[in-house]
This record gives C-alpha cells, sequence and structure tokens, in this order.
C-alpha cells in the first residue's frame, strides 16, 4: 500500500505542469526560510538570552545555510545539464553558479573568510575589533555578489526571458547587500545570518525558475 502510495504521488508530480511545480517550491521556500528564521530568533531569546545564540558556528542556523547553498550548487549544476542537453548556448551561466556556490557553502562550513581576515588584521598589525579596518570580511563575502553580478550581465538576454528567476534573482541581490551592509556595521548578529538565510532562499528560487524554464 505505502509503495503505491508513494509511485502514485510521484507520478501526480510528474505531471503537474512546470510553472506548478515551481509556483509550490517556491511559495513554501521563501515564507518558510522567514518563519525559520523568526522561530531561530524568538527560540534564542528567550531560551538563552541572545537572539544570535541558534546562528553561531555549530548552529541551527548556520546548517541551514551550508545545506542551502549546496542545494544551490546541486540545482544549477543540473540545469546546467539540462540547458546543455536543450542546447541553450547560454548554458554555461549555470556553470559559473555552480562554483560561486560550491565555494560559498565550503566558505560558509570552514570559515574561510573570517580567518583570512583575521590573519591580514595580524599581517598588517590592525586591530581585529575596528569598526572598519579590522572587519573586512564583509568585502570578501561581497566579492560572491559581484562575480554573479558580472556573469548574469553576461548572459542577460537569456536570463531576462525568465520573468521569475529576475524577480527572485533580483530580490535575494537586495536581500544580499542588507546582509553586507548589516556585516560592515556589525547591527546586529541575528540580522545578518537572518538576511543571508533568506537571500539564499531567494537565489534558490531563482535558480529553480531557471531549471523549470518553459521549453
Amino acid at each position: 500500500m505505502g509503495g503505491a502510495s508513494s509511485i502514485s504521488v510521484r507520478e501526480r508530480w510528474g505531471r503537474l505542469p512546470s510553472r506548478r511545480k515551481y509556483g509550490l517550491c517556491a511559495g513554501v521556500l521563501v515564507p518558510g526560510m522567514c518563519l525559520y528564521v523568526a522561530v531561530l530568533a524568538v527560540a534564542g531569546a528567550v531560551w538563552w538570552g541572545e537572539s544570535h545564540e541558534l546562528f553561531h558556528e555549530n548552529a541551527p542556523g548556520t546548517w541551514m545555510s551550508v545545506t542551502l547553498l549546496f542545494v544551490c550548487a546541486a540545482v544549477a549544476w543540473s540545469t546546467r545539464e539540462r540547458w546543455r542537453r536543450a542546447e541553450v548556448e547560454a548554458y554555461p551561466v549555470w556553470t559559473h553558479a555552480t562554483y560561486a556556490f560550491l565555494i560559498a557553502a565550503l566558505d560558509d562550513w570552514f570559515r574561510f573568510h573570517e580567518s583570512l581576515d583575521n590573519f591580514r588584521a595580524w599581517l598588517m598589525g590592525i586591530d581585529p575589533k575596528h569598526m572598519v579596518w579590522g572587519n573586512l570580511d564583509y568585502a570578501l563575502v561581497a566579492l560572491y555578489g559581484v562575480y554573479l553580478l558580472i556573469v548574469a550581465w553576461k548572459y542577460r538576454r537569456a536570463l531576462l526571458a525568465i520573468r521569475p528567476l529576475v524577480w527572485f534573482g533580483s530580490a535575494g541581490a537586495v536581500v544580499f547587500a542588507g546582509m553586507v551592509f548589516a556585516d560592515a556595521w556589525r547591527i546586529s548578529g541575528w540580522l545578518e545570518d537572518g538576511l543571508k538565510l533568506i537571500a539564499i532562499a531567494l537565489f534558490l528560487a531563482a535558480l529553480l525558475a531557471g531549471f523549470w524554464r518553459d521549453k
């Protein structure tokens, strides 16, 4: 019974139009991530007295961001293969996206940019707690966004034809910029990481739009 039911569900999903599949995924992904961030912030404040407690390293916030970044890389590569088989000339854009999200996932997991920033501060004799010069890791993070913007501009004609990709990608870029600003000015730890999670969710929604594009 369970196997038959499972097959039936897969069959129904397979028969859904691509737009319906995308709408269901995006409709759950973005609001769900906003709710996840709110729950972590409230739980941290109530049980630990610190809203950022569950966004620290080796905490649910970081686990989720690393997982989502790896998922983004996997979706980008799958989209690359789909576009390549469909002989879409712009398929290399997804190769760049795969590398960017994969490196970002490894960076978030192993905290490369924080370690590099601390090394730079030590090498140059700068106070690592200085408001600006001792905390330039946000500039390294911003390079991910700059790189993706350059690639997107190169293949803009193909990408602009997919409106949900443009909408969610643009929204993700705005939220990502807000995260970099919050990091640069140390506004709030939970806000910075919360914006990061929401930005990644928006980018994943944009990637899915490319994957389920109308042929």
